[in-house]
């Protein structure tokens, strides 16, 4: 109901990101998520005639492959040693099913925990590469709360936005509307944050 919500002129987003990690990373990456869905939640207490739909924007055109690939657990690390190079998002994953399999013997026998490694081990094992891969355990996991995913290393939203891009490098659309906001700051006695 959420993704048809956005068809709407009454929908907002309220959207946040980050780098995708193996096993949804650590935990600053769940308090974004979360955090997410608090202001999303208090967004619609105060604008009752609005839907408000939150967004999680996954990095998966980032290439630092060295910050998203461990976990820490009970002062171990467990590393994805892969040779892959480029977006992560496009990255295989083998290698991550041994690594799920390795913390399942290791974590606390609670339901929650291996219920949670097993769904990355089975997103791991179905999955294309650690986009989609990513995008199950996300929406698995958040389902109840209506969190949308998106992945920007997509062909077609590419081409949906080329309207856009062309809007912003050849009518400085983003700096016009970025400079406009910065007067009505500076107005206020604030110092803008974006040049």
């Amino acid at each position: 109901s959420n993704l048809e919500a956005l068809l709407s002129d009454d929908t907002f987003t309220i959207t946040s990101g980050q780098q995708i990690h193996i096993f949804l990373g650590p935990v600053f990456v769940w308090y974004k998520m979360y955090s997410l869905i608090t202001l999303a939640k208090e967004a619609i207490d105060q604008l009752a005639d609005k839907r408000i739909v939150p967004v999680f924007w996954m990095a998966t055109e980032d290439h630092d492959l060295e910050e998203i690939s461990k976990v820490n657990l009970y002062n171990e690390t467990y590393q994805w040693e892969t040779t892959q190079k480029g977006a992560v998002g496009r990255m295989h994953t083998n290698g991550l099913t041994e690594i799920a399999d390795q913390l399942l013997e290791r974590i606390d026998d609670s339901s929650l925990n291996k219920d949670f490694l097993k769904l990355c081990r089975d997103a791991y094992e179905q999955s294309e590469n650690l986009s989609q891969a990513s995008r199950k355990i996300i929406h698995e996991t958040f389902k109840s709360f209506g969190l949308l995913v998106i992945d920007p290393d997509d062909d077609l939203l590419k081409e949906s936005f080329n309207g856009v891009v062309s809007w912003d490098l050849y009518k400085r659309g983003s700096q016009n509307k970025i400079e406009a906001v910065n007067e009505k700051l500076a107005a206020l006695g604030y110092t803008p944050q974006i040049n």
